[in-house]
């Protein structure tokens, strides 16, 4: 009953780290990964010596905060599609989401001021989570989306 478990966890989760071996070694082709000449950290005393790569690296930290910065600021949606496909009265308690009940107050209700006032409290919510991300950001290292 485990060997199923056991055998995928070697085959997509062990048998990859025989590649991680490269970075430790001078790989030559056409002597494989097993015969060529160890390395050691001599690759990664080069990457990290690189101006470049600090540069590059920075690069990398800050689009990736900016990239979180902007993912804060749709935080409060809760993948309304995959809901909304499951959804069904009996399950309103426990499912209900602030989009499907936006959808099913205005659409199917059609009280459409309050789905207005939810949504509009959704947004809010949005962008102050949003404007609170980028100050933090600025106030860690100067720089934010705006």
């Amino acid at each position: 009953m485990l060997v199923s478990p056991v055998v995928y966890c070697v085959v997509f989760r062990y048998m990859p780290m025989y590649g991680v071996i490269m970075a430790f070694k001078d790989f030559n082709i056409v002597k494989g990964i097993w015969n060529s000449s160890w390395a050691g950290f001599k690759h990664f005393e080069y990457i990290f010596g690189l101006s470049k790569f600090r540069q590059v690296f920075a690069n990398t930290v800050v689009i990736s905060f900016m990239l979180l910065i902007l993912r804060l600021g749709r935080m409060m949606e809760a993948g309304f599609e995959q809901i909304f496909i499951l959804y069904h009265p009996a399950v309103y308690r426990v499912a209900d989401i602030l989009g499907t009940y936006v959808y099913r107050i205005g659409i199917t209700e059609g009280r459409f001021s309050m789905a207005t006032a939810v949504g509009l409290f959704r947004s809010v919510i949005n962008l102050v989570l949003l404007v609170s991300a980028n100050n933090i950001a600025r106030a860690i290292k100067e720089q934010g989306i705006y």
